[in-house]
């Protein structure tokens, strides 16, 4: 559950595995790999600016 508490630890989780995503991206060769890799990254990025607008809406410096 998202909460004042662990919002912070859960950006910076999604973050990382944005990141790992975005390496394994550059290195797949089928197109159907590259298109669920894009699909679990644009969900991840979806989520992290929500994630981040509601931690500057509580005043947490993210």
């Amino acid at each position: 559950m998202l909460n004042k508490s662990n919002i912070v630890e859960i950006i910076k989780d999604h973050e990382k595995e944005m990141s790992e995503i975005r390496i394994e991206i550059m290195k797949a060769d089928s197109d159907i790999a590259k298109r669920a890799l894009k699909d679990k990254l644009n969900f991840l990025e979806d989520n992290c600016y929500r994630y981040k607008l509601q931690a500057n809406a509580w005043g947490i410096e993210v």
